[in-house]
């Protein structure tokens, strides 16, 4: 699979071409911060303090977010 947590493609007006790292199962802060729109930062915030509660799993020191919790989430369907 295609790796872009190391580099994001963008389009002529500069936003994130985001549909091929859904492709992806898992996602990774950086690339689940871009889809929300938000920085890596706010959702490490969020997962800290449990003020928003957007499903993550670790693996290691990695952690991944699942596509499908994401939508979930913004479908205002947090668990």
């Amino acid at each position: 699979m295609k790796n872009l947590s190391s580099r994001s493609q963008k389009d002529r007006n500069g936003q994130v071409i985001i549909e091929d790292m859904f492709k992806k199962q898992y996602l990774t802060r950086r690339e689940a911060a871009e889809y929300l729109r938000i920085k890596p930062q706010t959702l490490a915030k969020w997962a800290c303090t449990r003020f928003r509660k957007v499903p993550y799993r670790k693996v290691g020191s990695r952690v991944l977010y699942d596509y499908n919790d994401i939508q979930a989430f913004l479908e205002g369907g947090e668990q």
